[in-house]
């Protein structure tokens, strides 16, 4: 497939990081050799058809994390400069063009630890342990993931939803879903509204990061930034990068995520594979 120029320059540029950083192989799980042949892509501008799962995933990743600092790079320039606003909205579509794309592929691969060396041969999904503590786990080598909807079905709600904000302050602060719901709710009545944004937060559908910093600085939560506009991304959904003991609200692209002693909590594995980037988290203070 045919990549963009303004893709194949920032790919090309993101492997060149990760291939003279060897801590960020071992993170990836992959080597220089994975990165050289991305980079020979990119100098080609076009991606084979067929392609690793875990290439695949390197490569959506790195390029979301991309699309989300040049969308709010786009956010923050001058609206008289249109020139640049428009280089910088062009990026940011192109970028999440191809991520698109490295879905569509990723769709209709069996898993996405299949080894870059056999493609063809699949690996076993992680099998599920089960513990006193958690009654199912699934232990990955980028993180433990723990199914968990903070409450949702116990508290008599049903359907599919957009509750992932309210699922993650549940779960991270152990505060019933119920109360959770109500309170976000609450607080949106006072949320204001303008030509950017048009609605207000609901516990159901999204949670704006107005309301998400106002309820969790009342439990007791402290937010921690990790990127800066122009910084790209410095820390991943990976068990190496984030801190093993204490319980967090993630914040990641257009998703939130609860973060307790080193496991993820979510009703899926949004990881990707340990790839996802964190901008950023809230941690509850412990106070003796």
């Amino acid at each position: 497939m045919k990549i963009t120029p303004v893709v194949a320059d920032e790919l090309h540029h993101k492997m060149s990081i990760v291939a003279d950083e060897p801590d960020l192989q071992e993170c990836y799980e992959v080597t220089q050799a994975h990165c050289d042949k991305i980079i020979t892509w990119c100098k080609a501008r076009l991606i084979p058809e067929v392609v690793s799962p875990k290439l695949l995933l390197l490569m959506a990743g790195e390029m979301e994390n991309a699309a989300d600092i040049t969308l709010d790079q786009y956010r923050d320039m001058p609206s008289d400069d249109k020139v640049q606003r428009n280089r910088a909205y062009y990026a940011y579509r192109s970028y999440c063009g191809f991520v698109s794309l490295m879905n569509e592929q990723l769709a209709t691969s069996d898993t996405y630890l299949e080894p870059v060396e056999a493609p063809t041969e699949a690996v076993k999904p992680p099998r599920a342990v089960v513990t006193p503590e958690h009654p199912i786990a699934y232990p990955m080598t980028h993180v433990t993931w723990v199914p968990a909807d903070g409450g949702r079905k116990d508290a008599g709600f049903k359907g599919e939803t957009g509750d992932c904000g309210c699922r993650a302050i549940a779960i991270a602060s152990g505060r019933p879903y119920a109360e959770i719901y109500a309170r976000i709710n609450e607080l949106a009545k006072s949320e204001r509204t303008g030509k950017r944004k048009t609605g207000v937060s609901d516990a159901r559908t999204g949670v704006y990061r107005v309301t998400m910093n106002r309820l969790l600085a009342e439990l007791g939560f402290v937010w921690v930034p990790l990127t800066a506009i122009g910084s790209g991304c410095k820390v991943h959904l990976h068990r190496d990068e984030l801190p093993a003991t204490g319980k967090f609200v993630l914040r990641l692209s257009k998703h939130f995520a609860a973060y307790v002693d080193g496991q993820l909590y979510d009703t899926y594995d949004c990881s990707r594979g340990g790839t996802r980037c964190v901008y950023g988290y809230w941690k509850l203070e412990e106070h003796p």
